[in-house]
């Protein structure tokens, strides 16, 4: 499953290198976190994955459900977000990181947003084209 949309932030590095700020600087990075999620359900969910995941890649929704006190409907809400940002992968009624580390996800966001800039490129490139900015190619 590739990335559908990447927004990244550039914000300042934090202070404090503590595991929870260091996620929160992440989740921000990268537009995942919405001022209307007051309870900051989707760092929450990344966290408890994160957490778990030395037990296991797979976590399953009832786990989360159970471990953050959250209906389901609000959890798979988040989820869905973060599968959308290209950060995690569904299976079944199981979630799992995309790749096996945090690093290894992030490298293939970036492959995602590369060749979703090779589509705009091509695109701009036609519509050089048909406004006579470019003339058009040969064959």
């Amino acid at each position: 499953m590739t990335a559908e949309e990447i927004l990244i932030r550039r914000i300042p590095k934090p202070h404090d290198e503590t595991r929870e700020e260091l996620l929160a600087w992440f989740v921000e990075s990268l537009g995942l976190e919405h001022g209307r999620d007051i309870h900051q359900t989707l760092r929450r969910i990344l966290h408890m994955l994160l957490t778990l995941s030395q037990e296991s890649r797979l976590l399953s929704t009832e786990r989360l459900e159970e471990e953050l006190l959250m209906p389901g409907s609000r959890i798979n809400h988040h989820i869905r977000l973060l599968i959308k940002a290209g950060m995690l992968e569904r299976d079944k009624r199981s979630i799992r990181l995309r790749g096996r580390t945090i690093e290894e996800t992030v490298e293939e966001i970036r492959r995602d947003s590369e060749r979703i800039f090779d589509d705009i490129i091509r695109m701009a490139r036609l519509l050089d084209e048909a406004y006579g900015l470019r003339q058009k190619r040969e064959g």
